[in-house]
């Protein structure tokens, strides 16, 4: 079953920057370097120790190429430590025949568009409804993939995109930088105002796991050639 998150336009870290009591949260996991973001916010790699956190409830996600994504709420408790120790879940499921193409939407500095994300073993590529934002970025000249909001941060102007569910396909490619997100396909849901849910973020999760290895499958045969020249 689908579940549908619902919020609008809610400050990422609101629990964070109110100014009151506070309190200290230490995660630690099975596997190293584990990602982690505290209601949406990327703050480190585990083992981490996150000191001065606004005392209250937090959206915790945990996320590392190859396992599933953890998340939880954590209650952080005024002038106490929270420790947390999570064992990952690992993940293996074969790349699907490519190309594949999504419903999505490209996050702007300020707003975003809607149209078509398609992946090929060579590029991914996007094209607005609207044909404004048309481009192609190449594997091979991607600097990074990653799961984020967006450099910009704050506000994200989209009903049903809930705190702490702010993960999506972050490229930086040469010159530009790219925020992508899968959106709901179910006709009914759009036409309800629904854009996106818990379906919509596992897809999107599903693309960036896509997207990651066949860039990492670049750097590896590029360390491959150093290494022969």
């Amino acid at each position: 079953m689908r579940m549908v998150q619902v919020a609008a336009c809610v400050p990422m870290l609101a629990g964070m920057l109110w100014a009151g009591p506070e309190g200290t949260l230490r995660v630690k996991t099975d596997v190293s370097a584990v990602e982690v973001f505290l209601d949406g916010k990327s703050v480190g790699t585990t083992p981490v120790t996150l000191p001065a956190i606004a005392a209250g409830t937090h959206d915790l996600t945990l996320a590392k190429d190859g396992y599933k994504d953890h998340t939880q709420q954590v209650d952080i408790k005024a002038g106490e430590t929270l420790r947390l120790f999570v064992v990952m879940k690992a993940e293996d499921r074969p790349l699907p025949e490519l190309p594949v193409t999504y419903p999505a939407f490209h996050k702007h500095a300020a707003g975003y568009c809607t149209g078509e994300l398609t992946v090929t073993k060579d590029a991914v590529s996007y094209k607005a409804k609207d044909s404004h934002d048309v481009f192609n970025v190449p594997i091979r000249d991607m600097k990074l993939v990653a799961r984020s909001s967006g450099a910009s941060g704050g506000l994200i102007p989209l009903p049903n995109l809930a705190v702490g569910m702010l993960l999506g396909l972050w490229i930086e490619g040469p010159g530009r930088n790219y925020t992508f997100y899968v959106m709901e396909d179910d006709p009914e849901k759009i036409k309800g105002g629904v854009l996106v849910d818990a379906y919509a973020l596992a897809r999107t999760k599903e693309v960036y796991e896509i997207v990651s290895r066949l860039w990492n499958d670049v750097l590896t045969e590029r360390k491959k050639a150093e290494k022969k020249n």
